[in-house]
């Protein structure tokens, strides 16, 4: 079964995938896993099995969780009708600030922010708690919450004909985030 994660930047997709990849093995599924954002390093301990390539051969009776933020845009890695079920993550709208200001702070901390694919990569100085990093990442936060809100709309309306499932992520205190499924949701089998 092939299981698209997808949703607005910074709204919690890898942690749902990592959530999901855990359950699934913990019913003792076959499970695997990738995130197509094309980050050159897993940045969680719960990555380093991570990946399995594009042009690996998919196998049947497996549950492949591919996490693609551009899943629905014409960026996308692989046409939406590869996939059995979008799971698509959408922010609680207090929660999703406070997701963002995580990002931020995290970016502050190591020095660089606003990561892209290419041999550029990333923007920033490079230099932990670099004060001149703060302007530059305080309008990238500000001009994201308006574009993602953009964003989001247009998200739903392409995945409105679509078989899929909202999944709420919500900032717990500490740190944490939970998902809500809709109650009539059941996971399918492979």
């Amino acid at each position: 079964m092939n299981i698209l994660i997808t949703g607005i930047r910074v709204s919690g997709k890898s942690s749902l995938r990592r959530l999901l990849k855990a359950e699934l093995k913990n019913l003792r599924l076959n499970v695997k896993h990738c995130d197509l954002s094309q980050f050159s390093n897993a940045w969680d301990g719960a990555d380093e099995d991570f990946m399995f390539r594009l042009s690996d051969r998919f196998e049947s009776g497996m549950f492949y969780l591919i996490e693609d933020p551009d899943g629905l845009t014409d960026k996308s890695s692989l046409p939406l009708e590869f996939y059995d079920l979008i799971l698509y993550v959408k922010p609680d709208s207090l929660s999703y600030i406070f997701f963002w200001l995580k990002r931020a702070a995290d970016w502050y901390q190591v020095g660089k922010f606003a990561w892209k694919p290419g041999p550029d990569g990333w923007k920033g100085t490079g230099l932990p708690k670099d004060w001149h990093n703060l302007w530059p990442i305080s309008k990238f936060f500000l001009s994201n919450l308006y574009r993602q809100k953009q964003r989001l709309k247009t998200d739903l309306k392409i995945i409105s004909s679509i078989k899929h499932q909202i999944v709420t992520s919500f900032w717990e205190p500490g740190g944490n985030i939970r998902f809500e499924f809709s109650a009539s949701f059941k996971f399918p089998s492979p």
